[in-house]
């Protein structure tokens, strides 16, 4: 069988809801994997753009959001596609068939639960055994090589927004020493790259405090996001990783255009931080993405 047959079989069968089939999901693992490690490890993406956050198995989102924007917009995910809700399988193959479907146009970053510490843990690794049986494992170690090719960040022009899942490491790396950290690390071993993932905004920390999530982690303040902006020329960063009950939550105000030197941020741009929560998979939580377009964005409801 040709490879668009298998990719066309993964699409079928999650768009229905159902787990794919083994001999048709590897091919298109694969293939998903060779397409990403020809990806830098950051994107350089134009408007207008979708941006959407966390998943974590919320099938739902995924076909509402592609089935609504995919027409006439980039699509940008930040990551965790699994762990926590039922359809982690689905909604992370079907998102790596759009890929190869439309390379162009769906782009794919890592989160904290593409990781297989992580998603060995809470859920995925449960529900490919309840739904594939004796290939479970061999298809946790395959997903995980697979999603270890995935790029860490993403900038969006002309506004210099810098898109990851997680925050910014304790060293305040430039972009060009991200742009070289490698790929293919089924468990991300730089600080660095860690932190991407983990690290978390907080207006009530000055510098960096650690993180209740764990060893390693850390929540960053202002001092260090402006020095950060500063130094990469960035007016602001769009991430995901928490629960936001709103479906979004812009930290740290913007300072005055007036004051900013360079490029500006899209009208509506209310923090130096803006983050986005995708999932159902918390209750009486609602779903929420990022439009930019026309030199402005808007948040809206799924």
């Amino acid at each position: 069988m040709s490879l668009s047959h298998h990719v066309k079989k993964v699409f079928e069968d999650c768009k229905s809801s159902s787990a794919p089939d083994y001999t048709n999901l590897v091919p298109v693992l694969k293939a998903a994997e060779e397409v990403l490690l020809r990806e830098p490890q950051i994107l350089t993406l134009k408007e207008p753009a979708v941006i959407v956050g966390d998943l974590h198995g919320d099938l739902e989102a995924v076909l509402k959001i592609t089935g609504r924007y995919l027409d006439s917009y980039n699509l940008v995910f930040l990551g965790d596609y699994v762990d926590r809700g039922n359809f982690s399988i689905e909604t992370v193959s079907y998102l790596l068939a759009l890929k190869l479907l439309n390379p162009e146009r769906v782009f794919l970053l890592r989160g904290n639960h593409e990781s297989i510490l992580v998603n060995q843990s809470y859920g995925f690794y449960y529900e490919l055994v309840k739904k594939m049986g004796r290939k479970a494992f061999e298809l946790l170690v395959r997903f995980n090589e697979t999603m270890s090719a995935l790029p860490y960040a993403a900038l969006l022009k002309p506004y210099r927004l810098l898109l990851i899942h997680g925050g910014i490491p304790t060293s305040l790396p430039s972009l060009k020493e991200i742009a070289r950290l490698p790929k293919k690390d089924l468990i991300p071993s730089s600080e660095e790259a860690f932190q991407l993932l983990w690290n978390d905004p907080s207006e009530e920390v000055e510098t960096f405090s650690p993180s209740d999530r764990g060893e390693g982690v850390y929540l960053f303040g202002r001092k260090p996001l402006e020095e950060f902006l500063k130094k990469n020329r960035l007016t602001g960063i769009i991430r995901s990783h928490e629960v936001v009950e709103e479906g979004y939550r812009f930290s740290f105000p913007t300072p005055s255009e007036k004051t900013m030197l360079g490029p500006k941020p899209p009208r509506g741009f209310k923090g130096r931080v803006l983050t986005i929560f995708t999932s159902s998979a918390y209750e009486g939580v609602k779903r929420c993405v990022a439009i930019v377009q026309n030199k402005g964005i808007k948040l809206e409801y799924i």
